[in-house]
C-alpha cells in the first residue's frame, strides 16, 4: 500500500521506551508499548488530583514541575490541535508541541498513522453516528478519517502494525500478547520482523485475518493493518 493510497488518521508524539514490552527501540501506536504525550493527562485537567496525569508525564519524560505549563496548554489545545486520545489534525501542531515539551529529545518520534480505504470506511461504518456530520463525537480518530487525506509519498514508511480497534480508537497493539506474532508466522508462513511491525500492508492483512478467524487474540478485535510513517 503505497502512501497514496493510505488514509491519513492523524499524528501521534511517542516515546521510544527500550523497556516497555521487553521490546527494544521498537515503534508503536500502542500506548501501551510506547507513551504517547498528553496521552490521557490532555483530557483529564479538570480532576486536578488524578494521578495519572502526572504518571502520563512522567513516562514520556517530562519533569512534573512543567506540569502547570502543560495544562494550560492543553486546556487551549484541546480538540483544536489535539484530540481524544493525544492525536494531532496537523503535523505542523505536533512539531510545535515535540519543540516546546521535549526540544531535542531523541527518544521522541512523531509518527503518522495510515489506514487502507477499506479498512477507513470500516471504522467509519462502525463508530460514526451519523457520518455525514463533520464532528465526529471525541475520537480525533475518526474525524481525521473522515477528511479522507492521503499521505504524503515523501514520508517514509517504518512499517505496518497489527492493532486492536474495538472502540474506534487506537487500542491494543498485537505485540502486547505473548506469542501472537509468533503464532501468525507459522500460520501464514511468513518471518515478522523483530520490530514487529510487517515490511508490507498484505504481510500485515495475512497476519490480521489469521488473527479475525482464529480468534487467538484476548481482543476480539476488529483488528487493522496501521501504517507507521515517520514525520520526526
Amino acid at each position: 500500500m503505497t502512501n497514496q493510497n493510505s488514509i491519513l488518521g492523524g499524528f501521534i508524539i511517542v516515546k521510544v521506551n527500550p523497556d516497555s514490552s521487553g521490546l527494544k527501540h521498537y515503534v508503536s501506536v500502542s500506548a501501551d508499548i510506547c507513551p504517547q504525550f498528553p496521552g490521557v493527562a490532555g483530557f483529564w485537567w479538570n480532576d486536578y488530583t488524578n494521578r495519572k496525569q502526572e504518571d502520563y508525564l512522567i513516562n514520556t519524560g517530562i519533569p512534573i514541575a512543567r506540569y502547570t505549563e502543560i495544562k494550560e496548554w492543553a486546556q487551549c489545545a484541546f480538540e483544536i490541535k489535539f484530540g481524544w486520545v493525544s492525536i494531532f489534525y496537523a503535523l505542523s501542531d505536533a512539531k510545535e508541541a515535540k519543540r516546546r515539551f521535549f526540544r531535542n529529545d531523541p527518544s521522541i518520534r512523531i509518527i503518522a498513522i495510515g489506514f487502507s480505504a477499506q479498512d477507513s470506511i470500516d471504522l467509519l461504518d462502525g463508530w460514526t453516528p451519523d457520518s455525514n456530520k463533520p464532528i465526529i463525537g471525541e475520537r480525533a480518530l475518526l474525524k481525521m478519517l473522515f477528511l479522507g487525506n492521503n499521505i504524503p509519498e515523501k514520508w517514509p514508511t517504518l512499517g505496518y502494525e497489527v492493532v486492536e480497534c474495538s472502540s474506534g480508537m487506537l487500542g491494543e497493539s498485537w505485540m502486547i500478547q505473548d506469542g501472537l506474532i509468533e503464532k501468525c508466522a507459522i500460520a501464514t508462513g511468513q518471518v515478522i520482523p523483530e520490530t514487529g511491525l510487517c515490511e508490507t500492508f498484505e504481510s500485515a492483512e495475512l497476519c490480521r485475518k489469521y488473527i479475525e478467524k482464529s480468534g487467538i487474540a484476548d481482543e476480539e478485535g476488529p483488528w487493522f493493518s496501521i501504517q507507521l510513517v515517520d514525520c520526526t
